[in-house]
């Protein structure tokens, strides 16, 4: 298995600012995180919704 973000950095740093301009701008995208991990490149965040707060990974 090949791992896409070493091959292609550029597409990375694209996802990860524009999940970042996401977070900015919306109020139900809380606590952002962006890691690498075990060869994972990984987001994190929470999402609001009403007083149910959902935790989510994006691998």
């Amino acid at each position: 298995m090949t791992i896409w973000w070493l091959n292609n950095i550029a597409r990375a740093n694209f996802e990860r600012e524009e999940l970042a301009k996401l977070a900015e701008q919306s109020d139900w995208m809380k606590s952002l995180s962006v890691t690498l991990g075990d060869g994972n490149l990984a987001a994190e965040f929470d999402i609001e919704h009403g007083a149910a707060v959902y935790e989510l990974v994006l691998t």
